[in-house]
């Protein structure tokens, strides 16, 4: 489980709102940013190196790069492809979490919704009696 999952579930499921999730978000998407300016830095040399083989003879090194940033490129998008799932992971189990406090919020208001029906009646009847 994450530090942030453990967080949570410290936390009473009356303060577990739905922010802490989008904080959450917010937090793992803001790790994955570097990575994908990587790939966008990566795939523009790409670009770049396969319009100068377009304009002249390539020239076996300028092939050889090409492949190697290709490479690097492919590297880099399965790399950021297996962060994305891990933090969709950490998602739905932020999600499963929530949704247990929220669960246990509603039981637990339902039961004290039930105990002051009770005292309310035992009341009346007491009033009714005199």
């Amino acid at each position: 489980m994450s530090n942030f999952t453990t967080y949570l579930l410290t936390l009473p499921s009356h303060k577990r709102p739905r922010t802490a999730l989008q904080s959450g978000a917010t937090l793992l998407t803001g790790e994955v940013s570097p990575q994908v300016d990587v790939i966008q830095r990566l795939y523009t040399e790409l670009n770049k190196a396969a319009d100068s083989l377009d304009k002249a003879a390539p020239k076996k090194n300028e092939v050889h790069d090409l492949i190697q940033v290709a490479l690097a490129l492919m590297q880099a998008a399965n790399q950021l492809t297996a962060r994305v799932n891990a933090y969709a992971e950490r998602m739905e189990e932020l999600e499963g979490v929530l949704g247990e406090g929220d669960a246990k919020a509603g039981e637990e208001g339902d039961k004290v919704g039930e105990e002051e029906v009770e005292e309310e009646d035992g009341g009346e009847s007491e009033d009714a009696a005199v």
